[in-house]
């Protein structure tokens, strides 16, 4: 048995003062070891989930530890104290730590045990079997960090003492891991060189880090993009070159072939004799656009388009254009008009043939714990399906019976498919409709949410739902404005690191026969009367 001696060093304690409170928060414990070095072979950071937020106050101690040289079998145990003082747990890690199973699958702490005596220990050990990976308590996780090899620890972990806040999620899935992973070792830790961490390489893994966020988002910086608002003639070069504006072929006075471009008035123009003679023809470059008949300059509403792509708020939107709160409400609005016509023309369907699509209906807008003043709300029915696009549509409906969504499933949901939903009656009819050939599968939540027998769940569709709603603020749940919410919420899925392209093809795309500010006002007066 090897001899392992321990040094804690303690972190100084910030006083915090709040108003005439003083708060003195724990000290951070920093385990660092001195020969000879005891460490798990292969063990990481990244081989186990820490199922718990919270630190362990007090550092476990080890107690005894062997690892067969041979095998690579290891057998640890630590005493651990009581964050509330009298109570001690013990923690075994045995086992020989499996990097990888099932060919190059990546499967966190295979063939590793890890045990606990405390309370979370429990509940962590019932979620590893749940989810077929190591998930530890925080106890164990402060014993696990004493004992990682340093062969597999990245530059920038050796020099934290191997502690890692980059996994703390409880619940995680193996693929977005694994791309983290893949983008942590392509922008932090590629270059051998940042070991030596000196500022200057630090800023330009950053940038490369940013620049490389900014291409998966899809959306140019403000830098590239500045010049397109610098002038009204920029703008209108701008949008010729992306068909935004399309001269007509001929001009449709004389029939002259030339039409000129006149970009200083934004108009185009016929110069030809026999039209001057008769009357110059001319016409607005933005006729029947998105841009006809906006006032205060087509450049600011262009200003306007890649703030709201970018994700601004109402708020910032006003600071960054200057406009009024009515009119940034009031082209929010037309833009998400804009993008239902895109998204309607295209034809919104999931799903085909051997692809899982799991269908749910949700309610938007809703008294909290049945308090306060009466909510309407709205229901929403959609669906989504289980591949990399994660192709999604959802639709306000009035009722959720058979009458209501089966036609909505037969219009949006490509035959073939493998429908997930739970126990909703009106969803018990989907494989036996006439013409529709379909295999569907459900899930009774009164019992579980995920089948035990068969796997079929809708994990899926419920966090999409908790996604859509978190980007739909609680003022715009109502029937008039949630379906607008729920089209943009589609537009930026499918768009995805294709943002502004996709915004551009849409203007390109959608011609109006009157001006989008004339066409929405009477539409709001119609609605009025209805």
């Amino acid at each position: 048995m090897n001899n392992l001696t321990l040094s804690v060093s303690f972190l100084p304690r910030v006083e915090n003062v709040k108003k005439h409170r003083v708060i003195l928060p724990p000290p951070a414990l920093y385990i660092t070891m001195s020969s000879p070095v005891v460490f798990i072979p292969g063990l990481s950071p990244h081989d186990y989930y820490k199922g718990s937020c919270y630190a362990a106050r007090y550092s476990p101690v080890l107690k005894t530890n062997s690892v067969d040289p041979e095998t690579g079998n290891c057998s640890f145990e630590w005493l651990a104290a009581s964050s509330k003082g009298g109570e001690k747990y013990h923690i075994r890690a045995s086992g020989r730590l499996q990097r990888l199973v099932n060919g190059n699958t990546a499967q966190r702490g295979a063939g590793l045990s890890v045990v606990c005596n405390c309370p979370d220990g429990a509940r962590q050990r019932k979620e590893s079997r749940r989810i077929g990976e190591l998930v530890v308590c925080k106890h164990a996780h402060a014993a696990l960090q004493s004992v990682y090899d340093p062969s597999n620890l990245t530059p920038n972990e050796l020099e934290r003492g191997g502690v890692s806040n980059l996994y703390k999620r409880k619940r995680a899935d193996k693929q977005d891991v694994q791309k983290k992973v893949a983008h942590l070792d392509q922008f932090v830790y590629a270059d051998d060189a940042f070991a030596n961490s000196s500022s200057a390489e630090s800023l330009c893994h950053l940038k490369i880090k940013q620049k490389n966020e900014n291409k998966r988002s899809g959306i140019p910086t403000l830098e590239e993009v500045q010049q397109l608002f610098a002038s009204e003639e920029s703008c209108a070069r701008f949008c010729i070159a992306n068909n935004i504006c399309q001269p007509p072929p001929q001009c449709p006075k004389c029939g002259n072939l030339s039409v000129s471009q006149d970009f200083k008035r934004q108009r185009f123009r016929c110069r030809s004799r026999k039209c001057q003679k008769e009357g110059e023809w001319c016409e607005s470059m933005y006729k029947g656009t998105f841009f006809e008949d906006v006032k205060g300059g087509r450049r600011h509403l262009l200003k306007f388009l890649y703030f709201w792509l970018s994700g601004a708020t109402s708020n910032q939107l006003k600071i960054y254009t200057g406009w009024s709160n009515d009119k940034v409400l009031a082209w929010t609005d037309y833009v998400q008009q804009l993008i239902a016509t895109v998204l309607i023309n295209d034809g919104v369907q999931v799903g085909g043939p051997g692809v899982v699509v799991e269908i749910d209906e949700s309610k938007f807008g809703k008294r909290k714990h049945h308090r306060g003043h009466s909510v309407e709300g709205v229901w929403v029915f959609g669906g989504v399906e289980l591949t990399p696009e994660r192709r999604f549509f959802a639709l306000v409906v009035e009722k959720r019976d058979a009458t209501t969504l089966l036609p909505l499933i037969r219009q949006f949901i490509a035959p073939g498919s493998i429908i997930r939903s739970d126990c909703w009656g009106a969803c018990n009819d989907i494989d036996i409709q006439e013409g529709y050939e379909c295999i569907h599968e459900s899930v009774n939540h009164h019992k579980w949410f995920r089948d035990p027998c068969t796997g079929v769940h809708t994990n899926n569709i419920e966090g999409t739902w908790h996604a859509l709603k978190r980007k739909t603020p609680e003022r715009k749940r109502t029937k008039r404005q949630t379906q607008g919410c729920t089209f943009e919420f589609i537009f930026r899925r499918n768009n995805h690191g294709n943002l502004w392209n996709g915004l551009i093809r849409a203007l390109a795309q959608v011609r109006y026969q009157e001006s989008v500010e004339s066409l929405c006002v009477k539409i709001e007066k119609k609605e009025k009367l209805d």
